[in-house]
């Protein structure tokens, strides 16, 4: 990397770091510029704007999340292990998920507590990293209806989005509001989690 490369990433990384901490706008430039040893002018200079400063992190955390490790991950799992059970293929999931979101969890809570907020950011998190596991997840529950393990009168978008809610909201909540990331607790909680969508709540 180059002089003003390394600045750019050291301007980023306060402003994750402040941002994920306070909130975009308690967050203030003068103190990301101070975190990152630097001056607001470079920050302007940079980015232009406090907001082409969050736009610039969302745009880096879709690049980090989107593809390599939100995506690729996700369609390799429903590719190679389509064959397999519906509730094997999830605990994969849940694992390569729980993975994710502790090696990036403050950069995740700086996604998923701003685009709430801006709607132009959260089109390019949808376009970019939703839309993309969702039609490989369609291919994968359309195989399981012709093995007859799903129920062919349930649409396919509403079984995504009732796993995706179930399983993920507790871990959103953990991660906006930082209650704490242990990984046996966020396990625990995810399995209890598929446990309901594909058996329910009645005692077996």
């Amino acid at each position: 990397m180059g002089k003003r490369e390394d600045t750019e990433q050291q301007i980023l990384n306060a402003a994750i770091k402040l941002i994920s901490e306070k909130g975009y706008n308690a967050a203030k430039t003068n103190e990301i510029a101070e975190m990152a040893n630097t001056s607001e002018a470079i920050i302007f200079k940079y980015f232009k704007t406090k907001k082409g400063l969050l736009t610039a992190i969302v745009y880096k955390a879709i690049e980090l999340l989107g593809h390599e490790l939100a995506y690729k991950p996700i369609s390799n799992i429903l590719k190679t292990h389509r064959e397999r059970p519906l509730d094997e293929v999830m605990d994969l999931v849940i694992d390569d998920r729980i993975n994710l979101i502790l090696k990036n969890h403050m950069i995740l809570k700086v996604l998923l507590s701003e685009i709430q907020y801006h709607s132009d950011l959260r089109d390019v998190a949808v376009a970019k990293v939703a839309n993309p596991i969702f039609e490989d997840f369609k291919d994968f529950m359309a195989y399981h209806r012709e093995q007859g393990s799903v129920d062919p009168q349930l649409d396919d978008e509403v079984i995504i989005q009732t796993i995706f809610s179930v399983l993920f909201i507790g871990v959103i909540k953990r991660v906006i509001m930082d209650t704490g990331m242990d990984k046996v607790a966020l396990k625990k909680e995810m399995l209890q989690a598929k446990k309901i969508v594909l058996k329910g709540i009645k005692p077996e």
